[in-house]
């Protein structure tokens, strides 16, 4: 089996990153070009799960003034329970720590139980809850604390 890296992604990865979305995140509507943009900029950074070159997940996080947030985190379904997106999230947490961050926060729905396990198993805690659902979901605030 061919080993799986976390890199930084690069422009070259935007279309990759693009059908990924449009799978995990259909309710975001990210165009090519708006990925590329993204990519380039100083607040967002993109880390893709590569295997064997093929993209397999990535993470996106936001670095804002006053706080680090991850903005979204995807295996594909034959990856998933396998450790890569932990290796993604502490990759993500990381950068945060590097940035001299004192939280990272991200927004997970409220019926999505694996995910809300591994993100607590990986040191977040729940915040509360989101005041209005987004897309239909009822959405939780989760924190991990960095230093």
């Amino acid at each position: 089996m061919a080993e799986i890296q976390i890199i930084k992604a690069s422009p070259e990865r935007a279309y990759s990153i693009g059908v990924l979305t449009k799978i995990f995140f259909p309710y975001i509507k990210l165009s090519l070009d708006a990925i590329k943009q993204r990519l380039d900029s100083s607040t967002v950074e993109y880390y893709v799960a590569l295997r064997g070159g093929a993209t397999i997940g990535f993470i996106d996080l936001e670095f804002q003034e006053d706080c680090a947030k991850i903005l979204g985190l995807c295996v594909v379904p034959e990856f998933q329970g396998t450790g890569v997106g932990t290796r993604l999230i502490e990759t993500a947490v990381g950068r945060a720590k590097e940035k001299n961050y004192e939280k990272i926060f991200l927004l997970v729905e409220e019926n999505n139980a694996l995910a809300i396990r591994l993100y607590e198993k990986l040191g977040f805690s729940r915040q509360g809850a989101l005041a209005e659902k987004l897309w239909g979901k009822k959405i939780l605030l989760l924190a991990k604390k960095l230093r």
